[in-house]
């Protein structure tokens, strides 16, 4: 019981030491940034327990897909006489499609679980990207879960962007059925900032 609570403290100072991070490599600029969107997929890999116990669980070893669309709108953080800082609020929406563990019963075999995605976070505007997000995922049949994307880290190309992520998440209902899974995004952007 006393684990979970160091868990979620534990994720919360790293989404705070991330977002500091961010503020301290935040992009030097002269000229003003603008909004980007971007299309893609996010592919994600670990358990999920999207259940009210340890049997509502996700395949071990498959990965699941997450279609979605991502915002990009610069913010000026500071500016003084010298320099400019800029840096990213990144919105992000859509449909995450995993697959159930299958177990050998006639009387228990779980349905695939979906969830409807949002997602905001902060990122550096350099060519390697750095930044953290608060993610919610609307569970579509199953249960609700919230989390954070406590690392991650990124490739933002003149056309594509890449972003690979740590995320702890939990059940909104019972907090002590959570983890921590792995997320790669691949972006291609329609509008280019």
């Amino acid at each position: 019981m006393k684990i979970l609570p160091l868990k979620i403290k534990a994720s919360f100072i790293l989404l705070s030491l991330q977002i500091l991070a961010t503020y301290c490599n935040a992009q030097n600029s002269e000229v003003v940034r603008e909004d980007e969107l971007a299309i893609g997929v996010k592919i994600v890999s670990g358990n999920i327990i999207f259940g009210p116990n340890k049997f509502f669980i996700t395949e071990p070893n498959s990965v699941y897909v997450q279609p979605g669309i991502r915002y990009d709108y610069p913010i000026k953080l500071f500016t003084n006489r010298t320099d400019r800082k800029d840096a990213s609020l990144a919105m992000q929406a859509g449909f995450l499609f995993c697959k159930a563990k299958n177990f050998d019963s006639l009387y228990f075999n779980p349905k695939n679980p979906t969830y409807f995605t949002l997602s905001a976070g902060l990122y550096n505007l350099s060519t390697i990207s750095v930044g953290a997000e608060l993610f919610f995922l609307k569970g579509l049949g199953n249960r609700d879960i919230w989390g954070a994307k406590f690392l991650s880290v990124g490739y933002n190309g003149k056309n594509i962007k890449i972003n690979a992520a740590g995320e702890f998440y939990a059940q909104i209902i019972n907090s002590r059925n959570s983890g921590i899974i792995f997320s790669v995004d691949f972006l291609i952007k329609l509008i280019k900032g």
